[in-house]
């Protein structure tokens, strides 16, 4: 009977030490907390800082045919989330502002979602300057909707709302809708505003739009309804201008590219070359109204991360963001990270601007939106 009750002893310290041992790990593994990343935008940024050989401002125009219908995207996200029931509703709200260099050629506007998941207990409505452009329960897939000119504004309203679930009351209906573009159907003419501040106009040197164009008719290039180039494009073409060969001004302005047939336009470029050594890189995205509310409610941070590809003179690299200047210490070649939190967002177009006093290429870089 010892020999029993021996082996008895140990059986119960061997199970004593596994509950032990499962215990802690739980324990351990509860502690930790998983970062959820949702990725905001994504973009290159190039040179920044220092450089006498490159132009200061530079606007990719990139490849695209006059003389055919053109699109203009006014805002782009990622994804958004609706739902409805007793808990409460969550809907989306957001401006969409047409510039006014597009008021005299827009056509209509497009909206278009995918729609990722849904249970259809109730319908989903898309509401344009407080009308329903749309009601109803679409399957999972995409969706497109066009709005004709005459209900288009220079600021307008979108909305994504969803009626509640009906039968289904102690449950929410949810939408979930992936890459929500509004786009702008204009045309013939290809349009593209860029903007200058003062600073920039009181040291403006030179300009310089480069293209390769073919095609049938004759191309017409003007700033700010001054003519800047007339004929039929043969190939590569390099046009410099100065101040006085067309009305620049702060703010808005406007290139246009038109053409009596259809021409394409491969590779363009338009440089701004300033008194001024200092390069900056500006890029913008979008917070939607849930995302503004969980960094303002402090259940996430918009995460910068950039890939430093070359230092090519030390200096002091500095973000500014909504008119907020963030000097960034320490910043490697490889990846950096910035954090902001709720004083340094706000929803709707955010503005990211690179600048320095060093030189640095830098390459792909994301803004996220992490949660704990």
């Amino acid at each position: 009977m010892r020999g029993t009750d021996d082996f008895m002893y140990i059986l119960a310290a061997a199970i004593l030490i596994l509950v032990v041992f499962a215990v802690a790990s739980v324990f351990v593994t509860t502690t930790g907390q998983d970062v959820e990343e949702t990725t905001i935008a994504s973009f290159t940024v190039g040179s920044v800082g220092f450089s006498q050989n490159l132009p200061s401002k530079s606007l990719t125009l990139g490849t695209f045919t006059v003389g055919e219908s053109q699109f203009e995207t006014l805002k782009s996200i990622l994804q958004l989330e609706v739902t409805k029931g007793l808990s409460g509703e969550r809907k989306e709200e957001m401006s969409i502002v047409v510039p006014k260099a597009f008021e005299d050629t827009t056509r209509n506007v497009r909206v278009t979602f995918s729609v990722f998941d849904t249970n259809n207990y109730g319908k989903l409505n898309v509401l344009w300057n407080g009308v329903t452009v749309y009601s109803g329960y679409p399957n999972p897939g995409p969706l497109s909707l066009t709005l004709d000119k005459d209900v288009v504004k220079n600021v307008n309203t979108l909305e994504f709302t969803t009626d509640g679930p009906g039968l289904y009351f102690w449950a929410q209906t949810v939408y979930v809708l992936k890459n929500v573009k509004v786009e702008l159907d204009y045309g013939p003419d290809r349009i593209f505003p860029f903007e200058l501040f003062s600073s920039e106009l009181a040291t403006f040197d030179r300009g310089e739009l480069s293209f390769f164009g073919s095609g049938s008719g004759l191309l017409a290039i003007n700033v700010n309804g001054q003519q800047l180039f007339s004929g039929a494009p043969t190939g590569v073409e390099e046009i410099p201008f100065e101040l006085t060969d067309v009305s620049l001004k702060v703010g808005t302005n406007t290139l246009t590219f038109s053409s009596t047939g259809v021409t394409t336009i491969g590779g363009g470029q338009l440089n701004i070359f300033l008194l001024t050594s200092e390069l900056s890189k500006a890029k913008t995205f979008d917070l939607t109204q849930e995302q503004a509310k969980q960094v303002a409610d402090g259940h996430a941070n918009v995460v910068l991360v950039y890939n430093v590809d070359e230092i090519l003179k030390n200096g002091a690299l500095s973000v500014t963001l909504n008119d907020k200047e963030f000097q960034l210490s320490s910043v490697v070649k490889g990846q950096n990270t910035v954090t902001f939190g709720a004083a340094d967002v706000q929803e709707g177009k955010n503005t990211l601007i690179f600048s320095g006093t060093g030189n640095w290429e830098i390459g792909d870089a994301s803004v996220l939106l992490q949660k704990a």
